[in-house]
């Protein structure tokens, strides 16, 4: 999409601002937080992408930014869970859906530590639980952040770039913030409702 095309694009129903700040929070909460571990991170960065390629007070860079530094913050506050609690998590009786994440999780590190942690982000239900898993191990935090920053910027840059292309399409364009919210929503009702049948 040309500079000038995107001057030409209308503005966002929303201050972009606000969207920025949601896009990192939710991201926050899905890859810092264990309980919100079914978010669709995936879904929420092609929405964003649709987003800064439909409003011109919107930024492809701006996206990529926020949400990768989203993602890398979320990751390292995972792994000092991991680090400080993550005895505690592991000992309680947590769901079956829980248990399996966390035992994939524990699984894959085994397996390959390095590549395990720049492309969990790529994985749904995995990529909460990687960083607090690697907390609790024998993983150097050196090691982890530089993991972290090149599968933070890998995942980002990839999914809302390609929620930017997306953006072309006749039909996206006609209401992108409605099929953008709508593909969010849709994705989170789906992960919730897993949730809870998985119980």
């Amino acid at each position: 999409m040309s500079h000038l095309h995107h001057n030409l694009l209308p503005l966002s129903p929303f201050p972009s601002l606000l969207i920025y700040g949601v896009l990192a929070l939710l991201l926050l909460v899905e890859l810092g937080m264990v309980f919100g571990y079914f978010f669709p991170g995936d879904f929420l960065l092609l929405a964003a992408g649709i987003l800064a390629g439909s409003y011109r007070d919107l930024s492809w860079m701006s996206v990529a930014l926020t949400a990768t530094a989203a993602s890398f913050l979320g990751s390292e506050i995972g792994f000092e869970v991991g680090k400080r609690f993550g005895s505690v998590l592991t000992r309680n009786n947590n769901p079956p859906n829980i248990e399996k994440s966390i035992e994939r999780s524990k699984r894959y590190l085994n397996q390959s530590r390095w590549p395990t942690i720049v492309f969990s982000n790529f994985v749904p239900g995995i990529r909460s639980f990687v960083p607090v898993v690697a907390g609790q191990s024998s993983i150097k935090r050196f090691g982890f952040v530089g993991a972290n920053a090149i599968g933070s910027v890998i995942w980002v840059s990839l999914l809302s770039l390609i929620g930017y292309e997306l953006a072309a399409i006749r039909v996206i364009q006609e209401s992108p913030f409605v099929i953008a919210a709508g593909l969010f929503l849709l994705s989170s009702g789906a992960s919730i409702f897993s949730f809870f049948r998985a119980l």
